[in-house]
């Protein structure tokens, strides 16, 4: 089975539900790295300390993590002088990751994590629709070309941007390859339904969107309709984001700083 049938096969069949990891440059952060460096080129000069992060969400119960290639796009890396190592970024967090997850032999899936460009697009900027288009399709086609089982475009607060992102999958890994999207950039909650209605609209996959503490209700409800066996919701209010195909529940702090041990304390 290919990597893409396997995220495939496990929203057909159903089972418990999928545990994302969390913010990975978050916890970089924490362990020294400046914000001022690039993360990604963290896969190539220091692929230990990446490692060491997929291994503790892993061992905290994560069935999903994200390749450290949130900024790697032609934009962000060339604030670095790093754009040259654009494919060879992307595939060492591909390869990365999934040494991490053969190493754990846990069934650990893996996400190509692809973030939002940097720039602004027109009306509001100056870079064309067309060039956002071609910068994501070269990040996405070096993931998807390594080996991931699903791509993950997050932190959006463009649907411009993200329509772009959604272009640029389809076309340059098909209409059937998985692919999320997480709303955690729309902040206004009535904002992230809209894009997921525009997500429905471009025939999504998979929707991820924000439940913020006031929706706690609503997250019951979701909760209330997985099989009894498969209910692992904690009392964190908005430290929960729930799937609306109610196949995932992902742990988060609201503040992009997520943590194995909220992990350890959701299951």
């Amino acid at each position: 089975m290919n990597e893409p049938q396997r995220f495939q096969e496990i929203i057909q069949h159903g089972g418990p539900p999928l545990i994302s990891d969390g913010a990975m440059g978050t916890l970089l952060n924490a362990r020294g790295i400046s914000f001022e460096q690039s993360f990604d080129s963290l896969n190539l000069i220091n692929p230990a300390l990446v490692a060491q992060i997929h291994r503790e969400y892993i061992d905290a119960g994560s069935t999903m993590i994200q390749t450290n290639t949130f900024s790697a796009n032609r934009f962000k890396l060339a604030l670095h002088g790093q754009e040259h190592l654009l494919r060879e970024i992307n595939k060492a967090g591909v390869e990365l990751a999934r040494r991490v997850v053969l190493a754990s032999f846990k069934d650990v899936l893996i996400a190509g994590d692809i973030g939002p460009l940097g720039v602004r697009l027109a009306p509001f900027g100056r870079v064309q629709p067309e060039q956002a288009y071609q910068v994501f399709s070269e990040q996405i086609s070096s993931l998807a070309e390594a080996g991931v089982d699903l791509l993950i475009i997050e932190t959006m607060t463009d649907l411009f941007e993200l329509d772009e992102a959604i272009r640029a999958a389809r076309e340059a890994v098909g209409p059937d390859f998985p692919l999320m999207e997480d709303a955690a950039g729309m902040y206004d909650y009535l904002t992230a339904i809209a894009a997921g209605q525009e997500l429905q609209r471009l025939g999504y996959t998979w929707f991820e969107e924000p439940i913020p503490d006031r929706q706690g209700e609503q997250l019951r409800r979701l909760a209330d309709q997985l099989p009894a066996g498969e209910r692992r919701v904690a009392a964190l209010g908005d430290d929960l984001i729930g799937g609306v195909d109610k196949l995932t529940l992902r742990v988060n702090d609201g503040h992009a700083c997520q943590h194995p041990a909220f992990i350890d304390a959701f299951l």
